[in-house]
C-alpha cells in the first residue's frame, strides 16, 4: 500500500488502522503504475465492475 501510495491517512501513524484503505478498486498497468483508484468510505457500497470497466475502456 505504501509503495503505491494507497494509504488511508485519516488515522495516526501509530494507530493499528493507519494505512488500511477503504474498500475499493485499484488498477495497476503492466509497468506497475496505478492508473485508477476508487474507494468508498464504509464497507456496504461496492464497485460495480462492469461500470468501472466501461469507464476505464473509454479513458484509454
Amino acid at each position: 500500500m505504501l509503495v503505491y501510495d494507497i494509504v488511508n491517512n485519516e488515522y495516526a501513524t501509530d494507530s493499528e488502522h493507519y494505512g488500511i484503505p477503504y474498500p475499493g478498486v485499484v488498477v495497476i498497468d503492466n509497468k506497475g503504475n496505478v492508473i485508477h483508484k476508487h474507494f468508498f468510505k464504509g464497507y456496504k457500497k461496492r464497485v460495480k465492475f462492469t461500470g468501472l470497466y466501461s469507464q476505464l475502456k473509454r479513458n484509454m
